[in-house]
């Protein structure tokens, strides 16, 4: 099932997925879809497979209309995409750093 194959490659990467925020995920036929409250993007996730290319597409979705769509995004760059889109500002350590009040 293309979504547990999603799955697997977000859990692959744990602490950045979950620095999104990450969480309740939906099986879809064609995907799996999940919400986040990144820095950048707070919203609903929908990664779709397309079979004919074996490449994906990212919706980013909020208060249920489509904001974004990345179009043929390959396996090995989903988390980089997802993460550009959803969490990684310019001044991320800052930004970490503030948020949680580190030293």
């Amino acid at each position: 099932m293309i979504a547990s194959h999603i799955m697997n490659c977000l859990l692959a990467q744990k602490m950045i997925v979950w620095s999104w925020g990450f969480n309740s995920p939906i099986y879809l036929r064609d995907g799996l879809q999940f919400n986040v409250q990144g820095f950048i993007f707070q919203g609903v996730v929908q990664i779709k497979y397309n079979e004919g290319t074996d490449l994906f597409y990212i919706n980013f979705i909020k208060n249920k209309k489509i904001l974004d769509v990345f179009l043929n995004v390959s396996i090995d760059m989903l988390i980089d995409t997802l993460d550009c889109y959803i969490e990684k500002v310019e001044d991320y350590g800052k930004r970490v750093r503030d948020e949680y009040s580190l030293l």
